[in-house]
């Protein structure tokens, strides 16, 4: 929808409204970890989380000037963003918990959106993922057994043959 991160009213952000959009499920004791660490840094480089516009299918109906009267589910960064309401709640006057920067999308299948997840992370699976999901929503080219595709910042060429 918008190539440039927006802040996002911490409030407006929820976990995925299935648990088939989830990527990763919540582990308490890395929230934990994540609060400690907001707590001794707040203003620190905690990165964007990639979210989706709720009740939005297209990008053409999301407005960026009512950005902060939606409501968004977060794939990517769940344990930041409740850490981040967590710390939220204990300290509603300091602005680095108010909110978070986030890269926004819409319309998302759940297949989609556990590829936004993770996208987020930086994993082994993240490449699988990226593969399978190229494959199955077909963006690209195919000579042969050699596909190649590009979606976003990822690029690439495989050789299907076999498989």
């Amino acid at each position: 929808m918008t190539t440039a991160s927006q802040f996002i009213p911490i409030e407006k952000l929820d976990l995925p409204v299935r648990p088939s959009r989830q990527f990763r499920r919540v582990n308490s004791a890395f929230v934990e970890s994540l609060t400690q660490e907001l707590q001794k840094e707040p203003g620190g480089s905690h990165g964007c989380l990639f979210v989706v516009a709720k009740d939005i299918a297209t990008k053409e109906e999301f407005d960026i000037n009512k950005k902060d009267a939606y409501n968004y589910e977060v794939l990517g960064g769940t344990h930041l963003m409740l850490a981040t309401k967590h710390l939220h709640s204990q300290e509603p006057e300091n602005e680095y918990f108010s909110g978070r920067m986030v890269q926004m999308c819409c319309g998302h299948t759940d297949d989609q959106a556990i590829f936004l997840g993770a996208m987020y992370q930086n994993t082994t699976y993240r490449e699988e993922v990226c593969f399978v999901s190229l494959c199955k929503y077909w963006v690209g080219t195919q000579s042969g057994n050699l596909v190649s595709w590009s979606v976003g910042f990822q690029t690439g060429t495989k050789n299907i043959q076999g498989q």
